[in-house]
């Protein structure tokens, strides 16, 4: 699919210092989040009270979630190791090392 870019890049970026209201107006009915809705609303008998209940939905399932993450306990920094590469390139195992001293003197 190709869509235009109709927001900033992030939120540090401001597209409006680079480019003009005009050239991104006409591209704002070829959103496609609203092109989706209005598709289902014409094809498949969507509205506003199924919307509602399909957001309400995933926001609780985010705050589960989330909630469920927040609970974990903390990992060590080590971490961010264990599950990255098959085998740890050896550009990094000094740093592996490293952290994993510290980690053992802090215990």
């Amino acid at each position: 699919a190709i869509t235009y870019r109709l927001g900033d890049h992030t939120t540090a970026d401001d597209a409006s210092r680079y480019r003009d209201d005009a050239d991104v107006t006409p591209h704002w009915p070829e959103e496609p989040i609203a092109r989706l809705r209005a598709y289902l609303v014409e094809q498949a008998g969507w509205d506003r009270e199924k919307e509602e209940h399909l957001l309400q939905k995933s926001r609780q399932h985010v705050e589960r979630e989330a909630d469920a993450y927040l609970a974990m306990p903390p990992q060590t920094p080590s971490a961010m190791f264990d599950h990255l590469f098959e085998r740890l390139p050896e550009a990094l195992s000094e740093h592996y090392a490293a952290l994993r001293r510290l980690e053992q003197t802090d215990a």
